[in-house]
């Protein structure tokens, strides 16, 4: 857009006074003195880039002359005033996921994981829609189709137990990030908690009050989808009990009662610790209380509806995060699969609860 130069019989009007708005009546002067919008003025002065350079100077230089100067308090007001515009509806993010045989413990933490997603969009304008590939449901060619057709920018994947190669998926359209478990194909950004950190803090707790024989029982599937951050954890605070107190880990391909009670009539842990409470019952059936006899703490307390003492993985803080991470690249306009695959883990915290026993009494 080109300006019109400034005529003798169509001067530059004087500086406004002190009483009158620099940010408003000042460049409603200006561009009715220069023939253009006062929006045009307002991104010239704030130096815009989709102005040409031409223009940017030109105007620039007309409110030089005229003395003009911004409002600093207005300019914050004005930033309010777009931040605030900024909250109405950007556009969606989708939510991908794997259709899974059923499993009633990771479709509760899924939930709140979306629960997290789904406030956090609110904030920025943001709607999460949720699709699912695999069996009965949609292909990785129609989620394309559905994703250009709706305009979608934006990807989280969510968490799975069997790894999937989602390489079909047209990534170089959108920006992603996905939930802590990897997948196959291709890599991403990534999300999750911090597992080893978590389990280490854990067993400090543990030993501070005053447990000596901790038993760690794991499913092998779940091991290897976190690449073994648990059971590695557990090795590394092993190393430093003296060797009457080290419990070899249970990991087993399918925890059921059998292996369980032989592992536990061997070891006699005094604190069990897991994802699956479901042995308290196990334990009742052969008259062992919890916490009477053997306390339990739980891996993954959103997993399962049983009051139990455990770890809480904080999963809506990080669907939040999720989708914090998904828009500031939207908003970097960064897409497509990244070179340098970052990993933000994320620390849960720990909730009390009646299965654990009193302080152990130090002997």
């Amino acid at each position: 857009m080109q300006i019109p130069p400034t005529s003798p019989d169509k001067p530059v009007p004087p500086p406004t006074s002190g009483r009158e708005d620099a940010a408003g009546r000042s460049i409603r002067d200006l561009a009715q003195s220069l023939g253009v919008s006062p929006s045009t003025v307002s991104g010239a002065l704030r130096d815009l880039p989709q102005f040409s350079e031409a223009t940017r100077r030109r105007i620039q230089a007309a409110a030089a002359t005229a003395g003009y100067r911004s409002n600093p308090l207005v300019g914050r007001v004005m930033s309010e005033v777009r931040r605030s515009r900024s909250r109405h509806f950007r556009g969606a993010i989708a939510a991908l996921n794997a259709v899974e045989p059923p499993n009633a413990g990771r479709d509760r933490f899924h939930q709140k994981i979306l629960q997290g997603a789904m406030r956090r969009g609110q904030q920025f304008g943001y709607r999460i829609e949720t699709f699912r590939t695999g069996p009965g449901a949609l292909s990785l060619k129609r989620i394309n189709s559905v994703l250009h057709s709706r305009n979608i920018q934006g990807a989280i994947v969510m968490p799975f137990e069997t790894p999937q190669d989602w390489s079909e998926i047209e990534w170089s359209r959108l920006s992603a990030v996905r939930m802590f478990n990897p997948m196959s194909q291709p890599r991403l950004h990534s999300i999750g908690p911090d597992h080893h950190a978590m389990l280490l803090d854990l067993l400090d707790r543990l030993t501070a009050q005053g447990y000596r024989r901790i038993g760690l029982f794991l499913r092998r599937a779940s091991e290897s989808r976190l690449r073994y951050r648990w059971s590695a954890a557990f090795h590394v605070f092993a190393q430093s009990r003296p060797v009457r107190e080290r419990i070899p880990p249970l990991v087993v391909e399918r925890l059921e009662p059998e292996p369980f009670h032989a592992w536990f009539r061997t070891h006699q842990p005094a604190v069990l610790v897991g994802h699956y409470p479901q042995v308290i019952e196990w334990l009742g059936a052969e008259g062992v209380r919890v916490p009477g006899d053997v306390s339990f703490v739980n891996l993954n307390r959103d997993q399962e509806p049983w009051p139990c003492a455990g770890l809480d993985l904080m999963p809506e803080e990080l669907g939040a995060m999720a989708v914090d991470t998904v828009v500031a690249q939207i908003n970097r306009n960064e897409l497509g699969l990244p070179s340098h695959p970052q990993t933000i883990a994320v620390e849960g915290k720990w909730v009390d609860g009646p299965t654990l026993a009193a302080p152990v009494a130090m002997g």
